[in-house]
């Protein structure tokens, strides 16, 4: 499919900025390390407009390497740094076999792809600062929550920023109760203006009442913080059940010999769909179909369960 264009304004980007501002009690003494590419809004939100706006500092590199971000940590005296989890999987691999001085480090947040729980753990016991988690979308300008150290619980991606409303909805679009599992809904001034020449598209996407269908399945626990389940479109459906690969990954990540792992749906005569595993082995590690499944069936509900590995 083509990509769609989203039309964000000034505005959009001012509101979410404030957002953020509060969130994670930016100054202008703030020093920030860029290393994502700015044609993202999570990059152009968190690594240009802010420290713009607020007078910050902020340290370019061109490209990602994880012994030169942490020389750049320790001679710039970095205090926030916004990166992906897998530049994360990157920097614990580099720490373990180098010894910089990380210390001036007061926030580390990931975003744009779902944080393995191994990553998080891991970056809490090398890092002097905890990894905090944040969820967005371009449409919605990039931030739309964030786990902050002082409101922080284990698995979820925070509370909304202040300035915005979310809700869960079923597929029909009632709003649902507290941890019952919908699709997101936002809305609040961060929301785009339009999808660029496609109204049909962007009819579907916002209603009447100014809400953005963001696409992403998830819920909201009793203390109003928002926990990810999966993509609507990446679900699989396995004998009419939906299965979010996310709680998949999550349990085949925690293996030892893992290194990075994918789950997606392949077709199955009997139901319908059924998981598939692409797994990247940590070096030097081998592994087998039956040593991983066994890992995955303790945890795991067995129609979970992979059926298939590939290596």
């Amino acid at each position: 499919a083509n990509p769609k264009g989203v039309m964000l304004t000034h505005t959009n980007f001012l509101k979410n900025l404030e957002g953020c501002i509060s969130a994670f009690n930016f100054t202008e003494k703030d020093i920030l390390l860029g290393i994502l590419p700015l044609f993202h809004t999570y990059a152009l939100t968190t690594n240009l407009i802010l420290p713009v706006c607020m007078g910050a500092t902020v340290v370019y590199h061109m490209r990602f390497s994880g012994p030169k971000v942490l020389e750049a940590i320790e001679n710039h005296k970095i205090t926030s740094l916004f990166a992906i989890p897998s530049m994360y999987r990157v920097l614990l691999r580099t720490a373990k076999t180098s010894n910089y001085n990380l210390s001036s480090l007061k926030l580390c947040t990931s975003g744009g792809e779902p944080l393995p729980g191994d990553v998080l753990e891991s970056c809490n016991k090398t890092f002097s600062v905890p990894l905090t988690e944040g969820y967005g979308l371009t449409e919605a300008t990039a931030i739309v929550s964030v786990n902050l150290p002082d409101k922080f619980k284990y698995g979820s991606i925070g509370p909304p920023l202040n300035n915005l409303e979310i809700e869960i909805a079923d597929d029909n679009g009632y709003f649902q109760p507290k941890n019952k599992e919908g699709e997101i809904w936002v809305r609040g001034p961060n929301v785009m203006k339009v999808y660029f020449k496609l109204p049909e598209e962007t009819k579907k996407t916002i209603t009447s009442e100014g809400w953005l269908k963001t696409g992403d399945y998830g819920k909201l626990d009793e203390e109003g913080l928002l926990w990810i389940t999966g993509r609507k479109k990446e679900l699989i459906i396995i004998s009419g059940e939906n299965v979010s690969p996310n709680e998949i990954e999550h349990v085949s990540s925690g293996y030892q010999k893992v290194f990075e792992v994918a789950d997606l749906g392949v077709p199955d005569k009997v139901r319908g769909e059924v998981p598939k595993a692409f797994i990247a082995l940590r070096e030097n590690m081998t592994c087998s179909e039956n040593e991983m499944k066994e890992y995955c069936e303790k945890y795991l509900p067995h129609y979970k369960v992979p059926m298939y590995f590939e290596f």
